[in-house]
């Protein structure tokens, strides 16, 4: 029977994996890490997430290849198994799609060899096969066929120890190092780029005392033009990728028309007219976020996501005449700095308020 799965894609090294999204918890960007003496299993580290201690696994040692050097732009997905969280580290986040159970293709993964260091490792227990459509995507099996939950358990269990003996006192990364050990996370970063990758992690310690998740709103950011954008990520449903969409005659600038997602009739808006953002001709396929509210369901192109679940504290936003004064307060709840960058700032739109505006419904059949 056929079956359709929700799976979070992402790149690493020269390929693009996807993971069922019922173990996603969130992504966040690469924090320093506190590195174990010796690789276990994978498990190249581990990190404070809001006072609780996550252990960190690195794929490329699963799956044989080289280590590489870590950079400011990759990042964790979180996922849950065995009621454990766990951070994986990747390179860039792709999007979330829709995968039926026939597209995956059993595919001997050993065909991913031409920069495997270790020709001994079996993949055939964490590669489930390989989905191609304009691009491959090596679909990963369920995380319970390839990781230990006595392995992990026990590691963190030692964890717990520690902290709970003598050394209780002492930082958490004073109970992995010791003088004669003592590992540097990413040696060949810059002084700067470490300050950030420092940056990151202290900011995610933040416990229930400093701030209660209760107290954060989680957006979808994605890029439109060079500018940054956040939506409510309640209202978001998936993130497709639109082949063919088709003209509707005598429709405003901003509807580009429908598109058959599935058998489902979607209309294709774009927010560069409301944005000030030049619009620019689709040569070829285009990303699209699938919205859902109030009964409505509808498109919305963009370059790219940037993120899936950005937290963001309602008492950070700054006002739309400080932040962005050249852009209309109706549907502009304000903005935020992204991340560690307070250069680059995210302007939450009001998504429902802009589409209500009008003449967004186009009701005629692809």
């Amino acid at each position: 029977m056929q079956q359709n799965s929700s799976y979070l894609t992402f790149s690493l090294g020269n390929y693009l994996y996807g993971i069922n999204s019922d173990y996603f918890e969130e992504v966040i960007p690469l924090p320093e890490l506190i590195l174990l003496p010796e690789v276990d299993d994978g498990i190249v580290g581990i990190f404070d997430l809001r006072g609780e201690i996550l252990p960190v696994l690195d794929l490329n040692y699963k799956l044989g290849y080289p280590k590489t050097d870590y950079r400011l732009s990759d990042s964790l997905i979180i996922i849950k198994c065995f009621q454990i969280k766990i951070g994986i580290i990747i390179n860039g986040f792709s999007d979330i799609r829709e995968i039926s159970s026939h597209e995956i293709v059993n595919s001997d993964p050993t065909q991913m060899n031409s920069d495997l260091e270790d020709l001994t490792t079996d993949r055939s227990a964490i590669i489930a096969g390989v989905v191609t459509r304009e691009d491959e995507v090596w679909v990963l099996s369920g995380l319970e066929n390839w990781l230990s939950e006595a392995q992990i358990t026990a590691f963190l269990g030692s964890l717990t120890q520690q902290e709970e003996g003598e050394n209780i006192d002492l930082p958490l990364d004073e109970l992995i190092k010791t003088e004669e050990n003592e590992i540097i996370f990413c040696p060949t970063s810059t002084d700067e780029e470490r300050a950030i990758f420092r940056s990151r992690a202290e900011s995610l310690k933040a416990s229930a005392q400093i701030q209660e998740l209760t107290d954060l709103q989680s957006f979808v950011v994605f890029y439109l033009g060079d500018h940054l954008w956040g939506i409510d990520s309640g209202i978001v449903r998936e993130f497709v990728d639109i082949k063919k969409i088709i003209p509707v005659p005598c429709c405003p600038k901003h509807i580009i028309g429908n598109a058959n997602l599935r058998g489902e009739i979607l209309t294709i808006v774009d927010l560069r007219v409301f944005l000030n953002i030049p619009v620019l001709e689709i040569l070829s396929s285009c990303k699209v976020i699938v919205v859902e509210f109030e009964e409505m369901v509808m498109g919305v192109r963009v370059d790219s996501i940037r993120d899936a679940t950005f937290l963001i504290n309602p008492k950070s936003i700054l006002s739309t005449a400080t932040a962005l004064p050249n852009l209309e307060n109706d549907y502009l709840q304000g903005a935020v700095p992204y991340e560690e960058d307070d250069q680059q700032l995210v302007g939450i739109l009001n998504l429902p308020s802009l589409l209500f505006k009008g003449g967004f419904v186009v009701d005629e059949l692809v």
